[in-house]
């Protein structure tokens, strides 16, 4: 099949499913828009991709230039298959118009959820008149799918394996936990700690995962002085970068954290795996989070995860006291008994647990991704598209002009 691509911005797990379908035997053209991103520091290099990669022009198009350049590259490109990253963004949004124009079926990949936002009747509504233009859906779990559902797509025509990354890339974190010692001096890392990777931002909950930890580590502190077991010698590390940082670093100075809590900045990809590896687990304490595909990276890297019940992959991926712990984000003590609960197992169920996450997280690969996008394009062809009404279209340009000007 031949697929139109249209995504905000290519970065490596884009990199690794797409190619995994080209290596299929399928011809792939990705559209990127790369404005108002915030994966800057994954952008990948369009020249390492085994497809062919284009890039709208800049500065940010009007709705109409964006239409007529993704109209542009449709008769350029001619796909069988329009393929569409959610419902929301302006190139999304202008690709539903163009290839309903030209009777292109459409496959939505989505990991959106009932749970992740507040859901209010004509946001629903909307979103029902713009799902219906779509032919078929590839999605990350089964959350994902029943909202679909709600929304007005039949079951048959929505597949799994959306969520992938690549895991190999992360399987390299053993060479780094072979050397420990070593590696962390090397990397000016910790003698021991936990991990998160996350944007600074408000729905991450890294002030709420900071607090956690710094209760846990009060009462670690205490059970030592009193002759119990207590680890407070494990540090938390927080790599990544975003408008909180300022807030987030105040507060670990607030809680007389300095020297426990680790801010180092962004990560590139390629340093991720050797920060997975030398860590203890990886803790994601997200109040809101479509799936958390640090946790995909954790798992390949082979370590536990202790992940909040809000994560789309929390019910996919963990299996608790098999490869990890899932917890209540909201208050500070339940992060805080999650990381109690995980040092307080023995290191031997411990690193069980982390090569049970290496083993569960095989299933979910970039190979994984391409059958589940074959299977939808193939639906999709078979299904035909849906004419565009002239009411979905003024709704289309409506809701594209608001995604334009926010993004």
């Amino acid at each position: 099949m031949r697929f139109l691509v249209l995504l905000v911005n290519l970065v490596p797990y884009h990199l690794a499913r797409w190619g995994a379908v080209a290596q299929q035997g399928h011809e792939v053209t990705v559209l990127q828009r790369r404005t108002g991103d915030c994966f800057k520091v994954l952008e990948t290099n369009p020249t390492a991709a085994p497809f062919a990669v284009h890039t709208l022009q800049e500065p940010g198009p009007s709705v109409p230039a964006l239409r007529r350049q993704v109209a542009l590259w449709i008769e350029t490109v001619a796909p069988e298959v329009v393929v569409v990253s959610g419902y929301s963004f302006a190139e999304s949004l202008a690709a539903l118009t163009a290839a309903a124009d030209r009777s292109l079926p459409v496959v939505l990949c989505s990991e959106s959820n009932r749970h992740d936002g507040v859901r209010q009747p004509l946001g629903e509504w909307v979103k029902r008149r713009i799902v219906r233009h779509a032919q078929a859906a590839l999605v990350g779990g089964a959350d994902h799918a029943a909202y679909l559902q709600e929304l007005g797509m039949d079951a048959a025509a929505i597949f799994r394996g959306y969520n992938a990354v690549d895991n190999d890339h992360f399987a390299s974190a053993r060479r780094w936990r072979q050397r420990g010692k070593s590696a962390r001096l090397e990397l000016g890392l910790p003698p021991r700690y936990l991990l998160a990777a996350s944007r600074f931002t408000e729905k991450k909950n890294l002030v709420g995962l900071i607090q956690g930890y710094g209760l846990w580590r009060g009462q670690a502190t205490q059970a030592q002085a009193g002759g119990n077991p207590g680890q407070p010698d494990v540090s938390l590390v927080i790599v990544g970068d975003g408008p909180l940082r300022g807030a987030l670093e105040a507060q670990v100075t607030a809680l007389g954290l300095e020297g426990w809590v680790h801010l180092p900045g962004a990560c590139a990809y390629d340093a991720l795996p050797a920060h997975y590896g030398l860590a203890e687990a990886l803790v994601h304490a997200s109040t809101v989070e479509q799936w958390g595909l640090v946790v995909n990276e954790a798992m390949a890297s082979g370590l536990p995860v202790l992940v909040s019940r809000a994560c789309g992959s929390a019910p996919e991926l963990v299996m608790p006291g098999e490869n990890g712990f899932v917890f209540d984000p909201s208050t500070p003590a339940a992060i805080a008994a999650a990381i109690s609960w995980f040092l307080e197992q023995p290191e031997e169920l411990r690193q069980r647990m982390g090569e049970a996450s290496q083993r569960m997280i095989k299933r979910l690969h970039p190979e994984a991704f391409a059958r589940g996008l074959e299977a939808a394009g193939c639906h999709a062809l078979a299904t035909g598209s849906t004419p565009l009404k002239a009411a979905d279209r003024t709704l289309l340009y409506i809701l594209g002009s608001r995604s334009e000007s926010s993004g």
